[in-house]
């Protein structure tokens, strides 16, 4: 309820009484898991339920779950209350730019990667990137924040 604007069946009484007020859903989330094989799977459930978590609290529009390595596959695109994880396959190597492209197309607020940081990154895709990663001694990617395990 809010008492931003008054109902319109408390006017005719002379009294202000709280209407219901709806936040709309807005913005996208797209989350990277890294399947090359160096994250183990309790470390990307973990990162991806707290990022899922986030994305249902701030009532986002869209979640986008995406694996890759040396390709991207979209696994995941609805409503972050409907997202269930799923073990995915693994092997490969780890390519960056792929993922980067697509987050240009989508046009997501945030992308939350969850990887080693192993491999070339690309070019910055025009949103808020954060790379969540359990890898000691880390390189700096070029663009973005890291958040560690």
């Amino acid at each position: 309820y809010s008492f931003r604007r008054p109902s319109r069946s408390s006017r005719a009484c002379g009294v202000y009484l709280p209407s219901l007020s709806v936040r709309s859903l807005v913005g996208t989330v797209m989350i990277s898991i890294d399947t090359s094989g160096s994250m183990s799977d309790a470390d990307v459930a973990r990162g991806v339920g707290g990022i899922v978590a986030e994305a249902r609290r701030a009532r986002m529009a869209r979640l986008v779950v995406v694996q890759q390595d040396d390709e991207v596959a979209v696994v995941y695109d609805g409503l972050p209350a409907g997202y269930r994880h799923k073990s995915m396959r693994r092997g490969g190597g780890t390519d960056f730019r792929p993922l980067m492209f697509l987050a240009r197309k989508i046009k997501p607020r945030l992308l939350a990667a969850i990887t080693d940081l192993d491999g070339p990154h690309g070019e910055a895709p025009g949103c808020r990137v954060v790379w969540i990663t359990n890898t000691a001694g880390y390189r700096q990617p070029p663009y973005g924040q890291v958040c560690r395990f």
